[in-house]
């Protein structure tokens, strides 16, 4: 035990390192360039995390499920099979989307458009290395490689990126924002380089065996993980995008900058999930309720607790955070709040998912998640007239809260496990509803 939590303790560290540097990036660009270069840099990160997560088709979510079954059943034969799949298939889709990138540069909507067009090869290039690092992540993370399969993406890339986005500041060249994705692509791609080879080097001790596949099973799987990885791992850059499409550039920094301080924020709470979903886990298998009870009870006094200190700091302090990187962001403490508000709301309503998750009921959460955005984004697509960038910021946290109560009620009519944080106060607890078998 005291080795997984050093383990956790090195790793959760090392994803705070990594956030604390892309936030600095963040701070340098606008602080540089001003505006729309930001407002550029959070569209192009946006739209390749978007485009990469599709191109996987859910692999990647479903990666150290399968990675780790495999490896406890020590068939290598699936595993290489798995493995050499999801890369295969991401190469192949990555040739396709080189095609189409350069058909809208040269013939397409963006031709004519240096911006535009920019941001488009900058996803064609940089989209299939970060699907490639997701998979191989999975993957490792399944094998129990977990620091070959994080550190890579969640401190190296951060790391190397806001050194050249800070030398590129300092010299300031023209067509900066050229250099500025550019960057971003090679450093991407060592992250994929790292992986490979140690990917590589574990496959290369495992016993030789033929690959194997299991296609069948693997499609039936990647429709609702790929929603699921999309909508909750993603919903950030879905409403930059939203924003970047009817926003002014200066509107779409701000939004960026919110999010990045959310971000920031509500690390503590995946921390505290980080902890206690496979202790969570672990008693639902077993069937023991008291212990699923006092786990639940625990993980939201804790999240609840951190959600309410982490909103009144950002209330507090929020406009000089915003003003840090310039005064024409100071006014933006409203947007700031109101998606802050969406850790507040998971907090609320607890572990829902992850409950959902062990009992397999992963088309309900895929059709949920869906759901949700949906309306979240139409929200905020329909109200930006009326109120503004404080409807898109809006429509995210009405996305989270909707997901999130559907997703309580949900585990709580079918396994009978009231996840709310209200549900151990005595007073507000409703009736027990008996374990669905």
């Amino acid at each position: 035990m005291r080795e997984l939590f050093a383990k956790l303790s090195v790793l959760t560290l090392a994803r705070l390192a990594g956030a604390v540097c892309m936030f600095l990036g963040t701070l340098a660009i606008a602080r540089g360039f001003g505006p729309q270069m930001l407002a550029d840099y959070a569209t192009a990160l946006a739209l390749t995390s978007v485009t990469a997560t599709l191109m996987l088709a859910g692999f990647h979510a479903f990666a150290p499920i399968l990675a780790a079954e495999y490896r406890a059943r020590d068939d290598w034969s699936l595993l290489r099979g798995f493995a050499g799949t999801g890369q295969r298939n991401t190469l192949l889709v990555a040739c396709v989307l080189s095609a189409l990138a350069v058909w809208a540069v040269l013939a397409g909507p963006a031709a004519g458009d240096t911006r535009l067009s920019t941001i488009l090869l900058f996803a064609a290039a940089a989209a299939p290395g970060m699907a490639l690092v997701m998979f191989n992540g999975g993957v490792l993370s399944g094998l129990q490689h977990q620091r070959a399969a994080q550190l890579p993406d969640t401190l190296m890339r951060p790391a190397l990126s806001l050194a050249a986005i800070a030398l590129i500041v300092a010299i300031a060249p023209a067509g900066a924002l050229s250099w500025l994705l550019g960057a971003i692509v090679a450093m991407v791609w060592i992250a994929v380089f790292v992986q490979a080879f140690h990917l590589r080097r574990v496959f290369s001790r495992a016993p030789e065996a033929a690959p194997s596949t299991e296609g069948a099973r693997w499609r039936r799987m990647a429709p609702s993980w790929m929603t699921i990885a999309l909508v909750w791992d993603y919903a950030i850059e879905l409403f930059v995008l939203a924003a970047a499409l009817i926003a002014a550039p200066a509107q779409v920094a701000l939004l960026h900058i919110c999010f990045r301080y959310r971000v920031l924020a509500g690390f503590g709470m995946r921390s505290i999930y980080a902890v206690c979903q496979p202790k969570i886990y672990t008693s639902v298998t077993q069937k023991d309720d008291a212990a699923t009870d006092k786990l639940i009870a625990m993980t939201n006094g804790l999240s609840l607790a951190y959600a309410l200190a982490a909103f009144v700091g950002l209330a507090l302090l929020g406009q000089p955070l915003l003003a840090l990187f310039g005064a024409e962001y100071a006014d933006g403490l409203g947007v700031l709040l109101m998606v802050s508000a969406s850790f507040l709301v998971r907090a609320v309503f607890g572990p829902a998912m992850a409950v959902l998750g062990i009992h397999g009921a992963h088309g309900a959460i895929a059709r949920v998640l869906a759901a949700s955005l949906t309306i979240g984004v139409s929200a905020a697509m329909i109200g930006y007239g009326s109120f503004g960038l404080m409807a898109i910021a809006g429509g995210y946290t009405l996305a989270n809260a909707l997901a999130a109560a559907a997703l309580w009620w949900i585990a709580r009519k079918t396994t009978g496990i009231d996840c709310a944080a209200w549900a151990r106060i005595p007073r507000l607890s409703p009736p027990h509803i008996p374990s669905a078998t």
